[in-house]
């Protein structure tokens, strides 16, 4: 998470020295300046002119933007097995799918378990309606289904 704020702030910096003088993270730092050392990068004139510029290839235009936030999801699988707790997990997870493709499915590792929790809820309430509609549909899958609080991801 420290991590992920330092290359943020960092990137916010970079990004506001630059869209003000239209200058390149390459310009910027081969600019001479009294009392300072001198850098000089030595690199082809179409790497420096895609640097700054979304690529089109990886980020379609058409793909949405999300935010994340603190939220709530059903929990409806968690199981320590190494040899059948991932298994289980997609297994569920296809099953829940075929209940309602609109959900969001979310299996993760965290060792030792296997997770596979569902939705992005802003509140409680809507978190648990979903998980008594699923307890109805899978009584089989048990007690193990809860709400849990998490970061969720919601689309802009």
């Amino acid at each position: 998470m420290k991590f992920q704020l330092v290359c943020f702030l960092f990137w916010t910096v970079i990004s506001a020295g630059f869209s003000q003088n239209q200058n390149s993270i390459i310009d910027k730092i081969q600019k001479n300046e009294f009392g300072e050392g001198k850098v000089t990068i030595h690199q082809d004139a179409q790497i420096s002119d895609i640097i700054g510029k979304r690529n089109s290839a990886s980020s379609p235009s058409t793909e949405k933007e999300h935010i994340k936030i603190s939220g709530y999801r059903v929990q409806v699988f968690s199981g320590n097995n190494q040899r059948l707790s991932k298994e289980e997990a997609f297994k569920k997870e296809q099953l829940v799918k075929e209940f309602n493709s609109e959900i969001s499915t979310y299996i993760t590792y965290k060792s030792p378990f296997w997770r596979l929790r569902v939705g992005d809820f802003r509140n409680y309430e809507e978190a648990y309606l979903l998980l008594r509609q699923l307890m109805k549909e899978f009584p089989n899958f048990g007690k193990e289904m809860y709400v849990v609080r998490e970061e969720i991801t919601i689309p802009l």
